[in-house]
């Protein structure tokens, strides 16, 4: 959806509520060139950043200890990807990416280019072969 963003609504202690969007008559989007794997090899760090930015893929990109978003203009000493879910209901992430080991592995491909990767994955060694 393209348009702006009209309200937000919070509750009590700032809870958010709703927020209200106007969608344009005509929606804009951008579209992206499809990568090739040799292409994403090669492609950058200044350029993966530019184009995590404007896909708006970078606010998925979590600074800890506060659980911000990071800041796109500093370097960060590490990237760690976390190929598990702990919570009490979430997918088993083997079945549910079965099919997407390929994509995976080039996003994490494309991220070395970044900072270096630490990759975590179940502590369950029955369910650690996702990767």
């Amino acid at each position: 959806m393209s348009g702006e963003v009209a309200d937000i609504r919070r509750g009590e202690k700032r809870k958010l509520l709703e927020i209200v969007l106007l969608g344009d008559k005509e929606i804009q989007y951008e579209s992206f060139p499809r990568h090739k794997e040799s292409d994403i090899a090669s492609i950058g760090k200044e350029r993966l950043c530019q184009l995590l930015l404007q896909s708006g893929l970078w606010p998925q990109l979590i600074q800890r200890p506060f659980g911000v978003v990071a800041d796109p203009s500093h370097t960060p000493s590490a990237i760690f990807v976390s190929a598990h879910n702990t919570h009490p209901l979430a997918p088993d992430a083997t079945f549910a990416l079965a099919h997407e080991t390929k994509h995976i592995q080039t996003a994490i491909n494309a991220l070395t280019h970044v900072a270096p990767i630490h990759l975590t994955t179940s502590a369950n060694p029955q369910k650690a072969g996702f990767f």
